[in-house]
């Protein structure tokens, strides 16, 4: 794994051969291992992750879906149709660490972001 930087001084990591797909593209991220998050900024990756969730529930629950045991997309059933604070905690990982990825990167680019 290397790390390159841009004109902004971020730094990419640059992945090896082996993430590469067959298209030729490989992903580059942002390497956020030096952007820390005050317990603040934890509140609001939570605040983001319970919304996310909410978000994508609507949007399934809008396209026909219902709460079902099993996932299964052809009858359209999802386990995952649940309030956030009882989904099971892989899930609640899943979005906290996409929230958390979010918040590191508009810190790492220059933005503020200011508790009320």
């Amino acid at each position: 794994m290397e790390v390159k930087t841009d004109d902004r001084r971020l730094k990419y990591i640059k992945l090896s051969a082996a993430y590469a797909q067959s298209n030729g593209y490989r992903p580059q991220p942002l390497d956020l291992s030096n952007v820390v998050l005050s317990t603040k900024m934890d509140e609001l990756v939570e605040l983001l992750a319970e919304n996310t969730h909410n978000v994508w529930a609507a949007g399934r629950i809008k396209d026909g879906f219902t709460y079902g045991v099993s996932d299964n997309p052809h009858n359209k059933r999802s386990p995952y149709l649940l309030p956030y604070s009882i989904i099971d905690d892989s899930i609640k990982k899943i979005n906290r660490d996409t929230a958390g990825e979010i918040v590191k990167t508009l810190l790492a680019v220059g933005y503020t972001i200011d508790a009320p």
